[in-house]
């Protein structure tokens, strides 16, 4: 049987402490929050990543029905028990070739655990779905700012959460409690 001198007992000792700090700093990064989930998601105002685009709610509005019948004559007031949400959106282009931001679906999803439905009236003289923002190519380095309008029950505000999708199925969810006004009352 091979004798054990101190030296030995110290150097195991030390490869010990090595593979002690490693599989605590691992476990450590496997326990990591991460932002931007929908149990975690990314505050009003910072920024997430989908690929090579970045993603930022610029503004929210959760009782845009006046608003919206003003701007344009084709956008109706939400039914009763619902509300006109509208959302101001910035994407940046961080790739090396060329982006559009719809290449993203931009959705919303509360207690109800249904994504609501993308667009249900105009942001301005064209429909949400054409919006030329929306579809702008974005360069290195370009940025394009859009809005999103839809029509959700009143039930979900609280709830309610903004995410972006991109074609592979990854999600990025936002916070809108923090620039939520009253709810509604009418």
């Amino acid at each position: 049987m091979p004798i054990i001198t101190g030296e030995t007992k110290m150097r195991i000792a030390s490869l010990l402490t090595i593979v002690m700090v490693l599989m605590v700093s691992s476990v450590g990064s496997a326990n990591a929050v991460q932002v931007g989930t929908r149990d975690n998601p990314i505050p009003m105002g910072d920024s997430g990543k989908l690929g090579d685009l970045k993603i930022r709610v610029l503004s929210f509005n959760p009782d845009a029905d006046k608003e919206m019948v003003s701007r344009y004559k084709e956008n109706h007031r939400a039914q009763s028990g619902n509300v006109l949400l509208l959302i101001s959106v910035e994407v940046t282009y961080l790739g090396n070739d060329v982006e559009r931001p719809d290449a993203l679906q931009y959705s919303f999803v509360g207690d109800s655990n249904a994504a609501l439905p993308n667009v249900s009236c105009y942001t301005y003289m064209g429909s949400g779905v054409h919006d030329e923002a929306l579809t702008a190519d974005l360069f290195p380095g370009g940025s394009s700012q859009f809005e999103r309008c839809i029509e959700a029950p009143k039930s979900e505000l609280s709830s309610l959460l903004f995410y972006v999708s991109d074609r592979t199925g990854n999600r990025v969810f936002f916070e809108l409690n923090a620039m939520k006004s009253a709810t509604p009352t009418r």
